[in-house]
């Protein structure tokens, strides 16, 4: 796991619990942002895609997510049917 800022650090071990809860790989993961017990922001490396993922703790759901590749051909059906079980 990646940090855009030290500051997350602090949280690794519930940075690593919410996305194990997501079936995120912690170890292509970088944490963009992320206020305890409301949201997080994460970008992950699947599939040479790199997708930037944005969780509501709250509600506990995936909010939306974002293709930053370069190619932009969109989610693989397998990619979709991974974060859309999440999605409320």
């Amino acid at each position: 796991m990646e940090f855009k800022s030290p500051q997350f650090r602090h949280f690794k071990q519930t940075l690593t619990e919410v996305a194990n809860r997501f079936s995120l790989d912690p170890d292509k993961l970088q944490v963009e942002f992320f206020t305890p017990n409301c949201q997080a922001i994460f970008v992950e490396d699947v599939d040479n895609q790199h997708l930037k993922i944005h969780i509501n703790l709250q509600e506990d759901r995936i909010v939306s997510i974002q293709n930053l590749s370069t190619t932009r051909n969109g989610l693989t059906e397998h990619l979709k049917e991974k974060y859309r079980r999440y999605m409320k």
